[in-house]
């Protein structure tokens, strides 16, 4: 910690990815960034990749499953992009299904969620989670968003949604949670890639550098290389290493000295 870095390049967040387009020049302000604290994503953030939170945006950092080292800078200038740029997972807790004639709760293949936490597009209906991963306790695997609607007003919950489910195949997906069940929504590129539904990848791992502030070194560096000899052996090979004569074409000093 405590080292001073430069931005010079920075990641963008393109819609569509073409040639170039997912970095960018960065210019950096007068004072340098300091890195305040250097420590794993697990420890920095309080992070659990087995009960990750509700809105789980930490797949934007670059290979997760390792728990890598994170750098907090701090900055002037904003560089690199928001940690929901081009990624718009959602998540929440489930209701109790309507009671049957029985009394009971009954199996349904409309889930109920409440508490939803997510962009506020998603919450009004105008981004749908159609073909979402849907993953929680009792949530059979490959389990998709057929479609989902915003509740509200009346005696709806805060943040109610109800989302009907599918498996990869369209077919639907009846379930039947405890309350409060926590529930995760995950976004797909469904039908459109191979193999189906692979996960979208996140929208910011792209290239940014930064360099350390230069430091003036007291180490001797020395190069070694496989040739040996002398600079005016150099140099005669240099001029007659040619089939006019030697310094006719020549406009500059070829005579290197042995310094």
């Amino acid at each position: 910690s405590s080292v001073q870095l430069i931005g010079r390049v920075q990641n963008t967040a393109p819609l569509s990815i073409v040639s170039g387009n997912t970095n960018s020049q960065y210019y950096p302000q007068r004072t340098t960034d300091t890195v305040s604290v250097i420590s794993t994503v697990n420890d920095l953030f309080d992070f659990n990749p087995i009960e990750p939170p509700l809105l789980n945006l930490f797949p934007q950092f670059y290979s997760l499953e390792s728990n890598p080292l994170i750098a907090r800078l701090s900055t002037e200038f904003k560089i690199g992009q928001l940690p929901n740029a081009n990624y718009l997972p959602a998540g929440g807790e489930s209701v109790l299904n309507p009671a049957g004639s029985g009394g009971s709760p009954t199996p349904s293949s409309t889930l109920i969620i409440t508490s939803v936490s997510g962009d506020p597009n998603i919450l009004n209906n105008t981004i749908p989670l159609n073909d979402y991963l849907v993953s929680g306790i009792g949530i059979p695997s490959e389990t998709y968003v057929q479609s989902n609607t915003a509740v509200g007003g009346g005696g709806a919950l805060p943040g109610e949604m109800n989302i009907v489910l599918k498996d990869s195949g369209g077919l639907a997906v009846v379930v039947n949670l405890a309350a409060n069940t926590k529930i995760s929504l995950t976004p797909t590129e469904g039908n459109a890639s191979v193999p189906n539904f692979k996960l979208t990848r996140p929208g910011i791992q792209y290239l940014a550098v930064c360099e350390t502030q230069p430091v003036e070194s007291a180490i001797d560096i020395f190069w070694e290389t496989s040739t040996s000899g002398l600079i005016s052996d150099l140099n005669q090979a240099v001029l007659n290493n040619q089939s006019q004569p030697a310094g006719s074409n020549i406009s500059w000093n070829p005579n290197f000295n042995e310094g």
